[in-house]
């Protein structure tokens, strides 16, 4: 089965982790493939092709989608085009699998506490891009969501279509996080937390800020890492006041900011005590699944995606109170039995539900399954 992948828009987050392990795993799985995506995405894999468009306006890579890489696409002659990035190729010559990553536009709980608040133009945009979306997912053979949550979401919105939906859950390669360090609870005086994210509003990393804030107002010392850059948050009408209070809380020595490259994350989730993951609106969650193989305990906001990736060997919290996330992290101080109990069962979770292998394998099935069907004119 020879497979051509549109990766073009793996730039970002976790996408582009994704991209790069199946680049990797494509070597020893039974098809003949090829990946197009961004120059820095190709890191020395043969089987990445890079193609540079990111210099191109939306508008302009809307266009040049549907007309270069359609004669691209056709040249290539693949038996199915999986483009994994929420867009696909209109009238595609060939069948189509299309990935869907991005919840918040189909999030009742985002729509309701994070879209009011994005400002005029980005409003604006968001609402073509669902529409692009519904249009790519009308066009594709088989659509694949990460998560059962957000299959619903999507099927809410376009139920006549909703018979082309398939879901395959992410997956890890578990040895790259793994440790043999012993569990051991952390005391009140020196309790590291650690947010592994990029920042996009529905992020929420200001609800962690606060905690700590809260958690030392009760006499706890605690620390928080977050993976956020500086420049990330310029885009967004709230990134000024949240970067605001993350910056204040560094210059107090409650915080600390600064983004880690892939290969050196496995180092920073082993140095800390407790996973912190306030996000409000996910597709997947891809760093619930590293720090509970990381064997971190993890508290998460109480959304329907983390508790489909975590299930019971999280502590949830109200989403976006502080108050609540500082008594969840309080108790799971004052609970040593429940920490070890979390990073166990958190390690075996992944081993059982969330490997890279098993979400190969399944793609697999999936591509020669799409692969049968007619192209969608």
């Amino acid at each position: 089965m020879k497979v051509l992948v549109n990766a073009l828009s793996a730039r970002r987050g976790g996408i582009v982790t994704y991209t790069q392990n199946l680049a990797r795993s494509f070597a020893d799985l039974p098809v003949d493939a090829t990946i197009v995506g961004p120059p820095e995405l190709a890191q020395g894999q043969k089987t990445i092709v890079t193609r540079d468009v990111g210099q191109f306006s939306p508008l302009q890579r809307i266009v040049w989608e549907q007309t270069a890489w359609r004669q691209y696409v056709k040249s290539f002659h693949p038996d199915i085009l999986f483009s994994s990035a929420n867009f696909a190729l209109y009238h595609c010559p060939v069948p189509q699998l299309l990935l869907m990553r991005e919840g918040g536009l189909f999030n009742p709980f985002y729509l309701r506490n994070v879209f009011p608040f994005l400002g005029n133009r980005i409003k604006v945009q968001t609402r073509l891009r669902r529409n692009f979306m519904f249009r790519s997912m009308r066009a594709a053979s088989t659509i694949m969501f990460p998560s059962e949550t957000l299959r619903n979401w999507v099927a809410s919105w376009v139920p006549d279509i909703a018979d082309r939906f398939v879901v395959n859950s992410y997956g890890i390669d578990h040895s790259h996080f793994a440790t043999e360090r012993e569990i051991v609870a952390p005391k009140k005086d020196a309790v590291k937390l650690l947010y592994v994210s990029v920042y996009y509003p529905h992020k929420d990393p200001s609800t962690l800020s606060d905690a700590v804030l809260h958690l030392h107002q009760r006499g706890i010392d605690a620390h928080a890492r977050i993976t956020m850059a500086a420049s990330e948050f310029h885009p967004w009408p709230s990134g000024v006041s949240d970067l605001a209070k993350l910056q204040s809380a560094e210059s107090n020595g409650q915080a600390e900011l600064g983004s880690i490259i892939y290969k050196d994350l496995p180092g920073v989730y082993h140095d800390a005590d407790i996973f912190i993951f306030p996000s409000i609106s996910e597709t997947f969650g891809f760093p619930l699944v590293e720090a509970m193989a990381a064997k971190l305990p993890v508290i998460a906001a109480d959304t329907l995606i983390n508790q489909e990736i975590c299930g019971p060997t999280a502590l949830y919290y109200n989403p976006s109170d502080a108050t609540s996330l500082a008594n969840r992290v309080e108790e799971l101080l004052n609970r040593p039995d429940l920490y070890r109990w979390m990073a166990e069962n958190g390690e075996k979770r992944v081993k059982e539900k969330f490997s890279w292998q098993g979400h190969a394998d399944r793609l697999i099935s999936i591509l020669e399954g799409a692969a049968t069907t007619k192209p969608l004119n």
